[in-house]
């Protein structure tokens, strides 16, 4: 599983107030970088980006496609839980959905959390 680790989310600014955000939106202006993957299991690498409470972009993502059951997980702990739970990827087709992640080549994904979930529900986990 791939898993999102958001351990270093501080005081992100929530957008609740507005409406929600769609996979295929372009999203405010500002952003917060939250670091990098933790793993190179598959080679995964990639820059994970704020883009709101509920919208993440992963930067210039490589991942070689070969996981078995390979998705965006966001969990409060270090691996996938009864606390965590499956994001929404957007790219690089911009049809949200569920689906295993194919072959990345310096990509950019966009995942979104769930309705009802925010990265305030995790951060600091």
């Amino acid at each position: 599983h791939v898993v999102v680790d958001t351990s270093v989310v501080q005081n992100l600014e929530s957008t609740a107030d507005g409406p929600a955000l769609q996979c295929n939106e372009d999203p405010p202006a500002e952003e917060v970088v939250l670091g990098n993957f933790n793993t190179r299991q598959h080679g995964l690498q990639g820059q994970i980006v704020a883009l709101s409470d509920r919208v993440l972009e992963i930067r210039n993502m490589m991942y070689d496609g070969q996981g078995p059951d390979a998705y965006f997980w966001a969990d409060t702990r270090s691996r996938p839980s009864d606390f965590g739970f499956r994001l929404l990827d957007a790219a690089p087709t911009n049809e949200c959905g569920l689906r295993r992640l194919p072959r990345a080549n310096g990509e950019t994904y966009r995942v979104e959390f769930p309705e009802g979930q925010t990265l305030n529900d995790i951060a600091g986990g």
